[in-house]
């Protein structure tokens, strides 16, 4: 972090958070379709055109740049099943 406009964490920190989309294999992406999704789309692509990595983006949202700097809104989420605390980006 930069620059921060709460109390709570200090320019510096490293903040733990979750973000919508991101970069999975092939293999991954497969794992997380139901049984008849993988089926369809193993059925319509050849072998060979298959990609080695999916992105996954939701609508409007941009690929963050190493080196560049971003203002985002961060609001906190306990998560009491893994307990687990992290920041949900805002936008």
């Amino acid at each position: 972090m930069v620059r921060n406009y709460s109390e709570h964490y200090l320019a510096g920190d490293e903040i733990p958070f979750a973000r919508m989309g991101g970069i999975l294999s092939f293999d991954q992406y497969l794992e997380g379709m139901t049984e008849s999704q993988r089926d369809k789309l193993l059925y319509l692509s050849q072998e060979a055109s298959r990609p080695e990595y999916v992105q996954i983006k939701v609508n409007g949202d941009i690929v963050p740049e190493t080196g560049k700097t971003y203002f985002i809104g961060l609001s906190e989420k306990n998560d009491s099943d893994a307990f687990v605390n992290r920041m949900i980006l805002g936008g």
